[in-house]
């Protein structure tokens, strides 16, 4: 059995060669497969030729933001954001599309190894469920369908989830 399969594969895409270079050497010791990128037009063909199990975006990047290159590989590549923007917009925008994490650069290896755990492992159940819902026709119609329905858009998806209100307890 081939471990090309099994092991995770990471796509690295920041604009600072040193930053590429450390996250490559710290994920490759603990084990993953990385795939490093200097900007977004380099990370989509990465993406493309490499099939990733989680992309680390920087949000800075110079063809293109870290946001719009992560709409673009979503939802096939879950991503973790990071970066050096403590700003609330950008805090927001990576909510907005959908981050499994946001990371503040300076990171301790430990800190960010237990992101990259939780992320690889969220990403995986997304990809489980999505799975699930558009091989099961019958789940697929009761939620209202993939495409435009229940899971057609993050907004329309949170809008069904809380239209009743919190629940309260018993």
């Amino acid at each position: 059995m081939s471990t090309e399969k099994t092991t995770p594969c990471i796509l690295v895409v920041d604009d600072c060669t040193i930053t590429c270079q450390l996250l490559t050497a710290l994920l490759t010791t603990e084990g993953y497969r990385v795939t490093a990128a200097r900007d977004g037009a380099s990370g989509l063909a990465a993406a493309r030729n490499h099939s990733p199990d989680l992309a680390i975006v920087d949000l800075h990047l110079p063809d293109l933001s870290g946001i719009e290159l992560a709409g673009r590989l979503q939802p096939d590549v879950p991503f973790l954001a990071l970066t050096i923007d403590r700003s609330p917009e950008a805090v927001q925008a990576c909510i907005d599309q959908g981050a499994l994490g946001y990371l503040v650069k300076p990171l301790d290896a430990e800190t960010f190894l237990r992101h990259v755990q939780v992320a690889l492992e969220r990403g995986r159940e997304q990809r489980n469920l999505r799975r699930a819902l558009r091989d099961n026709p019958a789940v697929n119609k009761a939620l209202g369908g993939i495409d435009g329905g229940f899971y057609g858009s993050r907004n329309n998806a949170r809008s069904k989830c809380w239209s009743r209100g919190p629940r309260r307890a018993t």
